[in-house]
């Protein structure tokens, strides 16, 4: 169930979106609720802590929704922000507090559409679950808590921040199974998730573990297309330090 919150300061425009965002989600069978309350608004849903999706319309002043921003952002770090104003100089602003995307008024449904294809994408990154089955024990890992998949002789080695599992398996599955997200394969026997790549060079890429993957020929066109793609995307989801974190 994804969660949307909207905060609305135009309400001929927010019934605009909300027509939008019942269309895109119902169209994919995608559950959601969502809420709507005015702009500064005290409620059970301002922390942010239970909203997955954020859209912040701006009608009046600017100060009160980059505030309210940075209150939802603090609370909750994977809040996906989506700012709706035709006002560009709150712009810089808002993308401190690490707003996903800005719509501008009047809304354009196929804009909204693209970017909601962008922003479903993300959530399903942040919150899906990988199941790994190995002599009769399962486990269940977030795909973004993944580093890198390896295969050798049959057998998958999934290494994450803290542990690695073993499981039977092909790469070439593997990648069809994790289709869409941050993962791409830079060799025959690797795929990795380019969250962690600390260091990218022509023929192999460092991840934040220390570990070194080797890029071969094969895959080098394909893997350095996927980051480029994934680096695009990426810089329109930074997280920037709200006031008073260090």
């Amino acid at each position: 169930m994804m969660n949307i919150m909207i905060y609305e300061d135009n309400r001929e425009c927010i019934g605009n979106l909300q027509g939008i965002l019942r269309e895109y989600f119902e169209e994919r069978s995608i559950m959601f609720s969502m809420f709507i309350t005015k702009l500064g608004a005290f409620c059970d849903f301002d922390s942010g802590n239970n909203t997955d999706m954020v859209f912040i319309d701006i009608d009046g002043e600017e100060g009160d929704a980059i505030n309210f921003a940075r209150r939802i952002r603090q609370n909750n770090k994977n809040a996906i922000i989506f700012l709706l104003t035709d006002k560009l100089q709150i712009i810089p602003e808002m993308m401190k507090v690490g707003i996903f995307q800005v719509i501008l008024k009047p809304i354009d449904a196929d804009l909204v559409y693209d970017e909601l294809d962008r922003a479903v994408q993300l959530y399903a990154d942040i919150y899906s679950i990988y199941d790994i089955s190995w002599c009769g024990v399962n486990h269940l890992l977030n795909y973004k808590d993944i580093f890198y998949i390896e295969a050798y002789n049959r057998h998958l080695y999934i290494v994450t921040g803290e542990d690695s599992y073993m499981s039977m398996g092909s790469i070439h599955k593997e990648k069809e199974r994790f289709g869409g997200r941050s993962f791409a394969r830079c060799h025959c026997g690797f795929l990795v998730n380019m969250q962690y790549i600390t260091e990218c060079g022509s023929n192999y890429v460092k991840m934040s573990n220390g570990k070194e993957i080797p890029i071969s020929r094969q895959y080098r066109d394909e893997f350095m297309n996927s980051f480029t793609k994934y680096l695009k995307t990426l810089n329109s989801f930074l997280k920037f330090p709200c006031e008073g974190e260090s």
